[in-house]
Formats: structure tokens, sequence, C-alpha cells
């Protein structure tokens, strides 16, 4: 059995400030999260 994780959502604000940078940026703070709250939130 591996470690537990969590899932995240994003509520509408959230997504509205993430538009305001550019794709990549936006995608490397995705990753972010992905990487660091899926596992400690």
């Amino acid at each position: 059995m591996g470690p537990k994780t969590y899932a995240i959502k994003f509520g509408k604000s959230a997504y509205r400030h993430l538009e305001a940078f550019r794709r990549f940026d936006r995608n490397k703070i995705l990753d972010g999260i992905k990487d660091q709250l899926t596992y400690k939130p």
C-alpha cells in the first residue's frame, strides 16, 4: 500500500488568479502544488 494521497480542488477564484500568469509560469505553479500538496496538504 502506497502513501495516502489527497485530491486538490480549485475554486473559480483560484483559476482566475492563475490566468494572470503566463502559461509557462502557471504550469510550474500547478506542478509545484501537485507535487507538494498531493501528499502533504
